[in-house]
């Protein structure tokens, strides 16, 4: 009898890694997949449920920590060595990266917080989550964490996520477009 897995909010199974029957098209597709950044990726929702089960501010901090330097990490291996993989990759992440400037300028850039957190976590040694404990005989709760993000506070753990669903949405929109030019150069010209 097989277990059931446990869904939680980002759903049954992330698409970050592929299943035994993806395997086989990604060997297929090996130029337009991108695998650091994918495993990258992974472990940034590791990062993520230990930051959910976290029980100390201790764990907190250090859970977010993590969950910042993956996630910031993703961006590196795409651009670094996923790009050198393929013609088709590189032009792909290239076309992202300038979507993500323009965004960037509007305001309304994930990465460009993602990019900033990340930077004042490692270098100003501060960050924008605020933990509040509100259980003072320190029984094993979760404590109740916020972050400001675009002037308004949101919830940390909802702001991870959104985080990861978006650096899935963009590796999925990379390998798509990766996919669309490797297509289109083996048409025969007319």
């Amino acid at each position: 009898m097989r277990k059931k897995r446990k869904k939680h909010r980002l759903g049954s199974r992330s698409k970050t890694w592929p299943t035994q029957r993806e395997r086989l098209t990604i060997r297929e597709n090996r130029h337009t997949f991108a695998h650091s950044a994918r495993a990258t990726l992974r472990d940034a929702y590791r990062a993520y449920t230990q930051f959910r089960r976290s029980t100390s501010i201790s764990e907190t901090r250090l859970a977010w920590h993590l969950c910042f330097a993956n996630l910031r990490r993703v961006g590196h291996l795409l651009k670094s060595k996923d790009a050198s993989r393929s013609s088709f990759l590189a032009r792909a992440i290239e076309e992202a990266w300038l979507r993500s400037k323009s965004q960037a300028a509007a305001g309304h850039s994930v990465l460009d917080f993602i990019i900033t957190e990340r930077n004042t976590l490692l270098k100003d040694g501060i960050t924008s989550l605020i933990v509040e404990d509100a259980n003072e005989n320190r029984a094993p709760t979760s404590p109740s964490c916020a972050v400001i993000w675009q002037c308004q506070r949101h919830s940390a753990k909802e702001v991870v996520a959104s985080c990861l669903r978006w650096w899935d949405a963009e590796l999925d929109t990379i390998e798509k477009r990766a996919t669309d030019l490797k297509a289109i150069k083996k048409l025969p010209a007319s």
